[in-house]
């Protein structure tokens, strides 16, 4: 039983200006290779793998968004 290919990612909105087109493309790029090579390493876990550390990268970062909008109202240091 062959695996089959990994699934597309979802379109993104249309991009604005040429940095932030480099930039979409680039990102586009680095993940697409990511995936194929968890995907080839470790068949459908490694797209679970995948998904599991984007997740853990948004969360944090949405856990460090309050402490950060916070020390630059109050100007903490």
């Amino acid at each position: 039983m062959t695996p089959s290919s990994p699934t597309p990612a979802q379109q993104s909105p249309p991009a604005s200006t040429r940095l932030c087109r480099v930039t979409r493309k680039v990102v586009s790029n680095i993940l697409e290779v990511v995936d194929r090579l968890f995907y080839a390493v470790m068949g459908k876990l490694g797209k679970t793998v995948y998904e599991s550390v984007q997740d853990a990268i948004a969360l944090s970062i949405l856990l460090k968004l309050p402490s950060f909008i916070a020390e630059f109202i109050l100007d903490v240091d």
